[in-house]
């Protein structure tokens, strides 16, 4: 039984230095709520979160799914109803027949987090500034909430599809499928010119028979001070690799499209102190910069108009997400819902964090001209409707099949629905090294050709055996159909091993080789 919450909220509160007020009483600011749009008109004091309520019986809902607010840890599922969790961007509720959405529109001006319990729902809007409140200058749509009612004559995957649609009504969706060979995860980093051309040939074998050029991304390790424990500009090259635009001119004579790696937001070069982020951090001796400010746009923008001059037809920019907030990758509280620790603030506090975030967005895919951008530690609902490619998951890895298993099969099947409706969903490479067990890749490979999604691998030159050779081949001529499935299981497992292709379901088994998953 769906329960509409278009309508005002029971209540409504303000979160202001930590405390929380009914906006009635609230001394921080005023909301309103108008035809789907949450406004803060006016704030009279930091104003960090706001909180809405909608009281009703939702016991009819029987299983969960939700969103993360960037890249997710492999741990999307169906779940029961879960009072305590903040599901980002939205949730689809499903009744026991058919799956209905709530959320709120990409693009917004806050990051949006739903929790739901038998007795209602809730949509909590962060509006901070850094990890302080904002003081708005003008009135601020923050979000607009949304919400789609399934019917019962289509799958769940397809109720779900079409809520991406309702929440993402303009796409930038590339005018092709995207495949190819991407390096880092078998060469992490050690590669020169000579690998890159030893790549592009392996990718042109591989895809011999496809109708559209292939992409071969270069990823980190081109760069000047690519050292230990640092990995970030200036994005020159460096000693192994020359001239970037005569490499980018050779592998197009090639037959690929070349594609490279960037990392904008951490530099060791000499920048003017306006462009440091305001907490002065960074890592590796590098310093993170401030995209609140316009002179470091520019600084971005020059970095990415470069790269596309240069001829690189996809361009992947990466870690955007920890750097803005001064995360450390590692402890991910910016993949999380509190995104930042508190006591900072930009120097322009009227506005929100992810009105910051989308303006360096539009910047990047600004400056890339044709060139198509892939986000990589990025924000998917604040860059769909932007970019054309979004990284959906933390890294897979070609040391470490379960890493693989768990960040490439879960997200490959879970935000399938955001695929072709927000953007091109990349679920990360397959990789085939001698760490990994390469049937397993393989088969990860041939599930990611089946969704339509982008599709890339890293393989170790001389180590693929001419029958794996044949069933890559054979994926990548799918990829370049335009394949698309949908995960059929994915109510029973959070590693989905059941896909529906053209009436067809198709199984992979994820575990008989390295028999099941050890956690010691």
């Amino acid at each position: 039984m769906f329960k509409s919450i278009r309508r005002e909220p029971c209540f409504v509160e303000i979160q202001s230095a930590g405390v929380w007020e009914s906006a009635e009483e609230s001394k921080a600011g005023l909301v309103k709520y108008q035809n789907g749009d949450v406004i803060l008109v006016e704030t009279k004091e930091p104003v960090e979160r706001i909180r809405l309520r909608w009281n009703d019986d939702f016991t009819f809902v029987k299983r969960v799914l939700g969103d993360a607010p960037g890249v997710e840890f492999g741990d999307m599922a169906w779940m029961p109803v879960y009072p305590e969790k903040h599901w980002a961007w939205y949730i689809q509720c499903y009744d026991g027949k058919t799956v209905h959405g709530y959320g709120v529109k990409t693009g917004c001006n806050s990051f949006c987090f739903w929790q739901l319990d038998q007795e209602g729902i809730s949509l909590v809007l962060d509006v901070r500034n850094g990890g302080c409140g904002v003081m708005l200058k003008n009135p601020l749509v923050c979000a607009t909430v949304v919400e789609r009612e399934g019917l019962v004559t289509e799958t769940p995957y397809k109720a779900c599809q079409e809520f991406c649609k309702v929440m993402c009504e303009k796409p930038n969706l590339p005018s092709r499928p995207v495949f190819g060979l991407n390096n880092w995860y078998y060469a992490y980093g050690n590669i020169s010119r000579e690998s890159v051309l030893e790549d592009t040939k392996l990718t042109m074998e591989l895809c011999a028979d496809t109708k559209h050029r292939p992409y071969m991304l270069i990823d980190d390790g081109w760069q000047l001070l690519r050292e230990p424990g640092y990995i970030g500009g200036p994005f020159v090259p460096n000693e192994k690799f020359g001239d970037m635009a005569e490499l980018a001119a050779k592998m197009s004579q090639m037959g690929v499209e070349p594609g490279l790696w960037v990392r904008p937001l951490l530099t060791k070069e000499k920048v003017s102190e306006n462009m440091l982020h305001p907490r002065r951090l960074g890592t590796g001796g590098g310093v993170f910069l401030d995209p609140s400010k316009d002179e470091v746009l520019e600084f971005v923008a020059d970095i990415i108009k470069t790269v596309s001059d240069n001829g690189y037809k996809v361009i992947k920019y990466d870690f955007t997400a920890p750097d803005m907030m001064t995360a450390d990758i590692y402890d991910e509280i910016y993949l999380k819902e509190n995104l930042t620790d508190g006591g900072w603030h930009f120097d322009d506090t009227s506005v929100t964090n992810a009105q910051i975030i989308k303006k360096l967005y539009e910047t990047i895919q600004k400056a890339a001209g044709d060139s198509l951008v892939m986000g990589c530690n990025t924000y998917n609902h604040l860059a769909a409707g932007i970019h054309q490619i979004q990284r959906s998951c933390l890294d897979t890895n070609g040391h470490n099949w379960e890493k693989t298993r768990r960040n490439g099969v879960n997200p490959l099947a879970f935000r399938m629905p955001q695929n072709n409706t927000f953007f091109i969903a990349d679920p990360d490479c397959a990789a085939i090294t001698d760490k990994s067990p390469h049937e397993m890749n393989v088969r990860f490979f041939e599930a990611c050709a089946l969704s339509g999604e982008s599709l890339f691998i890293s393989a170790t030159p001389g180590l693929l055996s001419n029958e794996h050779k044949k069933r890559l081949q054979q994926s990548f001529k799918i990829a370049d159909m335009g394949c698309q499935c949908e995960p059929v299981d994915w109510f029973d497992t959070s590693c989905p091993r059941q896909y529906m292709v053209n009436g067809e379901i198709r199984t992979f088994n994820w575990y008989d080789i390295t028999n099941g998953v050890n956690i010691y």
